[in-house]
C-alpha cells in the first residue's frame, strides 16, 4: 500500500525545497531533453491537472497532480524530475520538498516548468494543427501565493500611464491625473518583484525583463542588456493591463515569437486596485485566459 506522507510538511522541508528549486536542484529543459534522448532511467512527473496533461506534456512524463503527490510511492532507484506549468500557479517547490521527504527518493525540478520546456525544445505530445486559443491566466490570489524569484511584471499601459480612479466612467478613469500613484509599480514594490514597461514593443519588454533584478522592484525598467536563457524567456512574465484586449494582444505577440513563460493577470490593474475583488468590466478570462 502507498505510504501516506503527512499533509503538513515541516517548515524546514519547505525551506529546503524552496532553496533546491531555485539553485543546484533545478535541471534546465535542455539538460532534461538530453537525458531523455540518451534514454536515461529517470521518472518525469507532470504536476498539472489531467486536462492540461492530456493537451500536451513532456514526452514520457507521467501525470501525478500536485494534490495526489503525497500519497504516491516513488521508486528509490530512479531519479525523479517534477515539473508544473512554470506560470506561477503550481508550486513546484512544494512538490520537490514532498518528493525529497520520501525516504531514499532523489528528486529535481524542471526549471521554468512546461512553459520553459516548450519554449526551448518544442517537444510535446500535443497534437499539431489549429486548436482553440487558450491564453494562460493567473488570479490575484494565485500570484500572491506563487514563488516570485523569477517573476517580472510587464506593464502594458501606455507611456506615462497612471492608475485610473476607482470610480466613475471608463472615460473618467482614463483621464486620471498624473499625480495619482502608479498602481502597477506600487504593487510590484509591495510583492518584491521588478516591473518593466512594454512601451509598445513586446520584444523590447522581454529583453528588459530578462535583466531586471529585485533592485528594480517597483521601479519601471526602461533599458537593460539581455539575459535570455536559450534565446527564450528565463523569467515568468506577468502581463498587466487595463483591459483584456491589450493583454490578449501582447500574449499573442509573445506566443508568435516563441515565448511561453508568460501569463495574464486576470482582472489586470482593476484586480490590483481591488486586491483581487474585481468588479464590473473585469477581465474574467472567458474565451481568452485560463489558469493551469
Amino acid at each position: 500500500m502507498p505510504t501516506r506522507i503527512h499533509s503538513s510538511l515541516t517548515f524546514a522541508a519547505l525551506v529546503a525545497g524552496a532553496a533546491m528549486a531555485n539553485s543546484a536542484w533545478a535541471i534546465t529543459p535542455t539538460d532534461l531533453a538530453g537525458r531523455l534522448a540518451r534514454n536515461e532511467n529517470i521518472i518525469v512527473i507532470d504536476l498539472r491537472s489531467a486536462t492540461f496533461y492530456a493537451n500536451g506534456h513532456v514526452p514520457g512524463a507521467i501525470n501525478i497532480p500536485l494534490g495526489l503527490l503525497p500519497y504516491k510511492q516513488l521508486p528509490t532507484a530512479r531519479p525523479v524530475i517534477v515539473y508544473g506549468d512554470g506560470l506561477g500557479v503550481i508550486d513546484e517547490r512544494q512538490a520537490l520538498a514532498e518528493i525529497r521527504a520520501k525516504p531514499g527518493v532523489n528528486g529535481d525540478v524542471l526549471e521554468g516548468g512546461y512553459a520553459a520546456w516548450l519554449a526551448q525544445t518544442r517537444l510535446t505530445t500535443g497534437l499539431p494543427g489549429v486548436t482553440a486559443e487558450r491564453l494562460p491566466g493567473i488570479t490575484y490570489s494565485q500570484l500572491l501565493a506563487s514563488g516570485k524569484d523569477d517573476m517580472v511584471l510587464v506593464d502594458l499601459r501606455g507611456n506615462g500611464a497612471v492608475a485610473p480612479a476607482a470610480a466613475g466612467s471608463k472615460g473618467d478613469r482614463q483621464a486620471a491625473t498624473a499625480a495619482e500613484p502608479d498602481t502597477v509599480s506600487q504593487f510590484a514594490a509591495k510583492i518584491g518583484v521588478p516591473v518593466v514597461k512594454s512601451e509598445g514593443s513586446m520584444e523590447g519588454a522581454v529583453t528588459r525583463a530578462q535583466s531586471a533584478s529585485l533592485n528594480s522592484a517597483g521601479t519601471p525598467v526602461r533599458a537593460a542588456a539581455p539575459a535570455v536563457m536559450g534565446g527564450k524567456s528565463a523569467r515568468l512574465l506577468v502581463l498587466v493591463a487595463d483591459d483584456d484586449t491589450a493583454a490578449n494582444e501582447a500574449a499573442r505577440q509573445l506566443r508568435a515569437s516563441g515565448e511561453y513563460r508568460f501569463t495574464i493577470l486576470i482582472g489586470g490593474t482593476e484586480s490590483i486596485r481591488r486586491e483581487g475583488r474585481v468588479g464590473s468590466g473585469r477581465m474574467d478570462g472567458s474565451g481568452s485566459t485560463t489558469t493551469r
